[in-house]
């Protein structure tokens, strides 16, 4: 099968630029700890973009966690706007390695990591082309917060859930210290 011809500039153009919000804040918490009390807080030990919330989604899907509000025993994934209790200590040594291994990977990368974003659609010159983002990352915050996430997410037992509450936030202030586009 033959390749196809690189797309010229009319049809398709690269956007470069720091991850975007919103911001999903993530507290790991002890089963006594209760939620609500950081509904409205803006402090996580762990923030991350959409963007790249969204760049290690498909993997975190793997894990089933409960919701207090939901009549299904068992959901997948992580409720990205509210509380997800991981009970297995299964579960919580999976999400511990799914972070860890995407950590691991992290490492691998240059200090100032591309990573492939969205692909778009814009109006150029009346041709419809696509816009293919590449979002700059500063990969040893990134690495952080994801052992962040490793080390609190190995803590699920029978006799003390993990609870991970997600709140979003369309403030940007986050550990993952972008890099400059410029």
């Amino acid at each position: 099968m033959k390749s196809p011809p690189d797309l010229p500039t009319t049809l398709a153009r690269t956007e470069r630029r720091k991850p975007l919000g919103p911001w999903h804040e993530f507290w790991l918490l002890e089963e006594q700890e209760d939620y609500r009390a950081f509904l409205d807080r803006r402090d996580a030990p762990v923030r991350l973009s959409d963007d790249l919330r969204s760049y290690v989604h498909d993997s975190i899907r793997w894990l089933q966690f409960s919701h207090p509000g939901s009549k299904r025993a068992s959901l997948r994934g992580l409720d990205v706007h509210g509380l997800s209790i991981i009970k297995d200590p299964d579960e919580g040594a999976r999400l511990n390695r799914i972070f860890s291994a995407w950590a691991e990977l992290f490492e691998q990368a240059p200090p100032e990591m591309e990573l492939r974003g969205g692909v778009g659609m814009e109006t150029y010159q009346g041709t419809e082309r696509f816009v293919i983002e590449i979002l700059l990352v500063d990969r040893d915050a990134l690495v952080r917060d994801l052992r962040t996430l490793a080390r609190g997410s190995g803590r699920a037992s029978p006799r003390g859930n993990t609870t991970c509450f997600t709140s979003v936030s369309e403030t940007e202030r986050s550990s993952l210290d972008a890099v400059d586009p410029g």
